[in-house]
């Protein structure tokens, strides 16, 4: 009776798991966003994730909005700070360009802006 037990346990726990990567749910948003985020930052081994918040993408987007602040070291070994990121089921990743003042900046303000109306409203 025990190993039934813990057989159906077992079972149950790599379902569970098994259902967190299915392309649609929470957890494969967010796992799809930190793979694209790892690609653009110079050390992304390092990078640390925060203030993960789900909510309705605003339009033109269709499906769900994953809006966040990821920090990671820069060439000089220190911890830059924490940057705004959102990243669309759709497989768009807008990270804010912050020393940049020309289309991106105003491209990324346009959608942060439509992102704290959908319910991120840590961005600023």
């Amino acid at each position: 009776m025990k190993f039934v037990a813990a057989t159906a346990r077992a079972a149950m726990l790599f379902a569970v798991s098994a259902c967190s990567l299915i392309p649609g749910t929470d957890a494969h948003l967010e796992e799809e966003a930190r793979e694209a985020l790892r690609f653009t930052l110079l050390d992304a081994d390092t990078a640390r994730f925060e203030r993960l918040k789900q909510v309705p993408a605003p339009a033109p987007h269709k499906g769900k909005l994953l809006c966040g602040m990821v920090n990671a070291r820069t060439r000089a070994g220190g911890y830059g700070g924490y940057t705004q990121f959102l990243a669309f089921e759709d497989g768009e990743v807008l990270i804010d360009p912050q020393e940049d003042s020309g289309a991106a900046q105003r491209a990324f303000n346009s959608t942060r802006r439509a992102g704290r109306r959908a319910g991120c409203s840590f961005l600023y």
